[in-house]
């Protein structure tokens, strides 16, 4: 089919809580075929799979991961109950070797590892790099290395042979030099931050990745403009709304 590839955000995050087990398992079960997540380091360098720096908004806690041991932080839940209740409550803080795994298992899935920027600058990128690179060791070539952190891209390139996908925080000057420099092989915006009006996108040698979209419409009209990669926290959906056309 004449369609862009899907990638589901979070895992099936619009059903699951992000970043779970459940998330990822559910979007390999509807056929998924790309998975994102995004990782943080604990404070003895344990890469675990989480978006922000603290477990408040995902798990009820305020507690920063970046300043604490996983010794403190294996077993806590991730459940969302703001926006599921109880219904996942034994959803736990997962290891990115947990992950890792679950792709081992999956060899046909490929997955965007995104670095969160307040990793790097707690940790460094030497320290977040091996520490990351450890783990998905097995599972490296079903892997890229995503992040809006373009230095530790730069340190990825040096060190690693492993794709890279730049994510860059406005669509302007600046950030298109980063990625003429960078030449990652994946560049990935939010479609919000790309004006309408703008008949093409910058040029390069990447694929274009964009994320966060909902509507199969919006879909196709990127993928028309040279869009290869669509991210969605709506797996579910897309697949069959996409398959219509």
């Amino acid at each position: 089919m004449n369609i862009p590839k899907l990638v589901a955000h979070r895992g099936f995050a619009a059903k699951y809580p992000e970043n779970s087990m459940s998330a990822f398992r559910s979007a390999i079960d509807l056929g998924g075929k790309y998975l994102e997540l995004d990782v943080q380091l604990t404070a003895d360098h344990i890469p675990i799979v989480l978006h922000d720096e603290d477990l408040l908004r995902v798990g009820g806690e305020s507690i920063n991961v970046l300043t604490t041991g996983w010794n403190l932080l294996e077993g806590k839940a991730i459940g969302e109950t703001e926006r599921f209740g109880d219904m996942f409550k034994n959803e736990k803080l997962l290891k990115l070797s947990e992950f890792a795994m679950l792709l081992k298992h999956n060899p046909d899935v490929s997955a965007f590892v995104e670095i969160k920027e307040e990793c790097v600058a707690t940790f460094g990128e030497k320290v977040v790099v091996e520490a990351v690179m450890a783990v998905m060791s097995a599972v490296k070539s079903q892997c890229t290395i995503i992040s809006f952190d373009s230095s530790i891209l730069f340190y990825v390139q040096m060190h690693c042979d492993t794709p890279i996908g730049f994510v860059v925080h406005k669509y302007d000057e600046e950030h298109r030099e980063i990625a003429n420099q960078l030449k990652p092989d994946f560049l990935i915006c939010n479609y919000k931050k790309i004006p309408d009006e703008d008949g093409s996108l910058w040029e390069g040698e990447w694929k274009w990745f964009l994320y966060e979209i909902v509507d199969s419409q919006t879909a196709l009209k990127w993928y028309q403009r040279g869009v290869e990669y669509i991210e969605t926290m709506e797996l579910e959906f897309m697949i069959n709304a996409l398959a219509d056309n």
